[in-house]
């Protein structure tokens, strides 16, 4: 039997006991409530750091999409150089004009190759009594070119309209071409003094792929003085507007410029551009400019202006003195680039005229549930010309140009586009003692180079099938009324089929009418395989008018010893298959 004292030992034990396990519940209480405080610490910094990364990362982004660009480009700018000049310091007692070459190194080029049938263009005459108008051939444009950034340097915080860096930039290109029909072995050598062979160096004589020129050679300089200030000196394509009055004669050799463009981007109320350019004529008056054919002093001075009162709508204005210096004794005679008779005939620019003109081109204007794009241009001419030993004539005609493209909605996919286009050039009275209508300027006749969005882009005008008043140049862009109807479509990405009507009739009595001059069936197709590869195909007919018949007995029947020879009436036909391959 238990005794007392015993009873309370296990009595007292029991209570340590009891209170052992009382403070051993009130620390693991402790302990919860611990790491209950630690644990919603955790969560609290975990969202205040979630939050800080979402910070940081949306912060990186904004700063990512304003700098990135920049970022890039100055890497590359410092990293991937292709060349280096030597530092000159290293070199010679003193520093030469640039230490290295800034941005690098690049190149130009374009490739064209043109598969060309064409029968009775120049006379409509398959027989005898006609010209020998008619066969097959093989037209090239080859064009390499190399340049440098000269000079680079980006300023932050520019005071530019928009605070963006701005970007200093000198750069040079030069650019060499040969152009000419292929296999056709007309090249003449006359000797020199010292009995060597010298090609007697015009082109109508010369083998033409002999005959490599200087296409372009400039410096350009962005920026330099003033954000909104661009300046670009020496030979160089002089483009503007819709390329009525100035453009580049891109499908055959090209037209440039030697002279100096200055051009002023500001913005006032709206966006505002004016470019000055002075230019004397570097290869318009019988091809690729060289020494024998520089003494020609034609020369011309334009003021261009262009205004964006909206994103949808530009208007321009310009005025331009030309001045061909044409007289009895000027055999060297500017040429414009509206050919005629599927390039047979150049027109002459001649005497010393202002042309003032303006346009309006507004597009993604609704209409019918497709975009509509318009564009219209006028011009006038003035001024004299004493090329005729019957004294001066006068200068004064008119030219205007409408254009309408309309994106035709439908669900098949097939991007329809339906355009009308009229010109008209007129103006001046037959004869050595009248007066000269309007003449044609730089204007550009065919739109040969595409994009894989050009169908898709609604903010210029599109010209089907390349050409502006149809893709065989028989029609004269100069004494003429012309209405053209396109439509074309979009088979598949990138591949267009389309088909054009040209109607076209003389403006003026200028010596043979104002009847009919012609009707222009063209059906055509391009493949715009890459931004820089493409492929077209055309296939033409030309029914020739009463005006063309004459104007063609004119130019080319005119020998009385040949009374014989003769236009005629039968239909012109051509067809080319071409590629180009430009960077």
């Amino acid at each position: 039997m238990m005794t007392s004292s015993g009873m309370k030992r296990i009595g007292a034990s029991l209570a340590f006991l009891a209170a052992f396990a009382a403070g051993q519940q009130n620390e693991v209480d402790a302990l919860r409530r611990e790491v209950r405080e630690l644990k919603s610490a955790i969560t609290s910094q975990r969202e205040s750091y979630d939050k800080r990364i979402e910070e940081l990362e949306t912060r990186f982004g904004e700063m990512a999409a304003t700098d990135r660009a920049l970022q890039i480009d100055q890497a590359i700018a410092d990293k991937m150089r292709l060349y280096s000049k030597p530092d000159a310091s290293k070199l010679y007692p003193s520093k030469g004009l640039f230490e290295s070459v800034e941005g690098g190194m690049f190149f130009t080029g374009l490739f064209r190759s043109r598969f060309e049938a064409r029968a009775n263009n120049v006379d409509f005459n398959p027989k005898d009594t006609g010209l020998d108008d008619s066969g097959y051939g093989f037209n090239g444009r080859f064009r390499l070119g190399f340049g440098a950034v000269l000079y680079r340097e980006i300023i932050d915080g520019a005071a530019s309209r928009d605070e963006s860096p701005r970007n200093l930039q000198v750069t040079a290109l030069t650019e060499f071409q040969s152009y000419g029909t292929f296999a056709n072995n007309s090249y003449i050598n006359v000797p020199s003094a010292a009995g060597l062979p010298v090609p007697f160096a015009f082109n109508i004589l010369t083998e033409p792929f002999e005959d490599v020129g200087l296409y372009q050679g400039y410096l350009y300089f962005q920026k330099l003085l003033d954000e909104s200030l661009n300046i670009k000196v020496g030979r160089q394509e002089m483009v503007f507007g819709n390329e009525l009055i100035l453009g580049n004669n891109s499908f055959y050799d090209g037209t440039v410029h030697d002279g100096l463009v200055v051009s002023l981007d500001r913005k006032l109320e709206s966006d505002f551009r004016l470019h000055v350019a002075y230019a004397k004529q570097a290869a318009s008056d019988t091809g690729i400019a060289s020494s024998v054919k520089s003494f020609d002093e034609d020369e011309f001075i334009a003021f261009y202006g262009e205004i964006f009162p909206s994103d949808t709508v530009q208007i321009d204005a310009y005025a331009l003195y030309f001045n061909a210096r044409s007289g009895v004794n000027d055999i060297f005679v500017t040429g414009s680039t509206a050919f005629i008779f599927d390039g047979a005939l150049t027109p002459p620019i001649l005497g010393r005229h202002w042309t003032l003109g303006a346009r309006v081109q507004a597009t993604e204007i609704d209409f019918f549930g497709g975009p509509l794009t318009l564009n219209g241009e006028a011009a006038f001419q003035f001024g004299e010309d004493d090329s005729t030993v019957a004294g001066r004539r006068s200068i004064h005609g008119w030219t205007s140009e409408f254009v309408a493209n309309w994106r035709i909605p439908e669900d098949g996919g097939l991007k329809p586009i339906a355009t009308v286009a009229y010109l008209y050039a007129g103006g001046g009275e037959p004869g050595a003692t009248g007066s000269i209508g309007f003449q044609p300027l730089f204007v550009n006749r065919h739109f040969e180079s595409l994009s894989k969005n050009a169908r898709d882009d609604n903010t210029r005008v599109y010209y089907p099938g390349g050409g502006r008043y149809g893709n065989m140049d028989e029609i004269p862009l100069f004494n003429i009324h012309a209405l053209k109807a396109a439509v074309s479509f979009e088979v598949t990405q990138g591949v267009e089929v389309g088909a054009a009507y040209i109607f076209a009739a003389a403006a003026d009595d200028q010596g043979y009418g104002t009847g009919a001059y012609g009707h222009e069936f063209d059906l055509f197709a391009s493949y715009v395989y890459s931004n820089n590869l493409q492929f077209a195909a055309n296939f033409g007919l030309f029914l020739p008018g009463k005006a063309a018949r004459d104007l063609s007995n004119q130019l080319f029947f005119s020998d009385p010893a040949s009374p014989n020879l003769a236009s005629d009436n039968e239909p012109a036909i051509s067809f080319y298959l071409q590629a180009l391959l430009q960077f």
